[in-house]
């Protein structure tokens, strides 16, 4: 029996795996999470690693004020989830797919905890220092 593979019309997007779990675990609110998945279109999805946008133009893809999406952007560099480069005047992003890299943190009953992407419990923080796992 021969196997079919179906292609979507418009084409489609690779993204890893363990990026589209962490996406879906993490609570990221709707600006992050469409700011995301916009640059992982443009890049993953025109096979490059990185791309030069400008905040502009990602201001208007997504519908949203420039100032959101610079303040968006801040947090989701600090938070080691995109990398910027800056090449002369633009700004080249890429997407971190190294999940255990993201310094992700949750608030649950008024406490700092952070969430392991890959084992799915909730890991207290060190004491000075934010760890990307739990260590058992």
């Amino acid at each position: 029996m021969e196997k079919t593979h179906y292609y979507p019309p418009g084409g489609y997007t690779k993204v890893p795996n363990n990026t589209m779990r962490a996406l879906y675990r993490f609570h990221f609110n709707g600006t992050q999470f469409r700011t995301i998945i916009f640059l992982i279109r443009m890049t993953s999805g025109w096979n490059k690693k990185s791309r030069a946008i400008s905040y502009k133009s990602i201001a208007k893809e997504l519908n949203l004020d420039k100032r959101s999406v610079r303040r968006t952007i801040k947090t989701l560099i600090q938070n080691n989830v995109i990398i910027r480069q800056k090449s002369g005047r633009w700004n080249v992003w890429t997407v971190n797919h190294d999940i255990m890299s993201w310094e992700l943190l949750i608030t649950r009953r008024n406490k700092r905890t952070q969430m392991s992407p890959l084992k799915g419990r909730i890991c207290p923080p060190e004491r000075g220092r934010i760890t990307p796992f739990c260590i058992s």
